[in-house]
């Protein structure tokens, strides 16, 4: 139908417009978009391969993370995070599903920017298209027409504790109306306020920036373990 056709086309017009942005993205933890381009009537990207497995895969293997290693992670996705906010770009959908272990040297890959939004210099969406949101790690404005509809980096930050708190329990992080169970006690106090910090309902009560949420981890150990390349893998 014309409405159908129409609607292909705005959803082509946004997929090529977020393919470029991300293509300009260089950032050792973020996946690269090597090339975009429209055939066969409709529109491709082509991304680096990541050898290896998403972190939510890992977990349905091997269970919980080490709070080490967790943190580590973390504090990686952090700093891909920080380098997208400095561009006016929130990711939306950090999730460990979204996030992937390079087998070749453990280091962790942010991936699918689809739902991603772009942002101009007031910090006004250039892009008004509904996004989707994954239950768990998305916050409260998430759920709202128009919630993110102004840059904010405490979604992020908030997606990025959800995740943090997965790692080091295993469990999928609750409903944003069932509050935060109490975390269990072998984990660092550190650790602790920042998932608490993170998972704020309200936005102005979370770090505002990933330079804060940082702050709540300094005291926490220097990573000392590492997960062997071998457990990516169900082998």
């Amino acid at each position: 139908t014309q409405g159908s056709r129409e609607m292909v086309e705005r959803f082509k017009e946004k997929f090529m417009k977020e393919a470029r942005t991300i293509s300009k993205l260089y950032h050792s933890n973020i996946v690269h978009v090597i090339e975009v381009f429209e055939e066969n009537n409709t529109v491709y990207y082509v991304m680096d391969y990541i050898e290896g497995s998403s972190l939510q895969d890992l977990i349905k293997i091997k269970g919980k993370l080490s709070e080490s290693v967790a943190v580590d992670y973390i504090r990686q996705i952090a700093d891909a995070l920080d380098y997208i906010h400095k561009r006016n770009l929130n990711h939306l959908d950090v999730k460990p599903a979204n996030i992937m272990v390079s087998r070749s040297d453990n280091r962790v890959i942010l991936i699918d920017f689809g739902i991603s939004k772009q942002y101009d210099s007031a910090g006004d969406q250039t892009s008004s298209t509904p996004i989707g949101l994954s239950h768990g790690y998305a916050p409260v404005e998430q759920y709202k027409p128009g919630g993110v509809s102004t840059f904010s980096p405490q979604t992020d930050i908030y997606a990025l504790g959800a995740t943090l708190y997965k790692l080091v329990t295993g469990n999928t992080p609750p409903q944003i109306d069932e509050g935060l169970p109490p975390l269990p006690s072998t984990i660092s106090k550190p650790v602790v306020e920042a998932i608490k910090k993170a998972m704020q309902f309200r936005k102005v009560d979370r770090p505002s920036s990933i330079s804060e949420f940082l702050k709540l981890l300094q005291a926490t150990a220097i990573p000392v373990d590492v997960i062997p390349v071998d457990v990516i893998s169900e082998d």
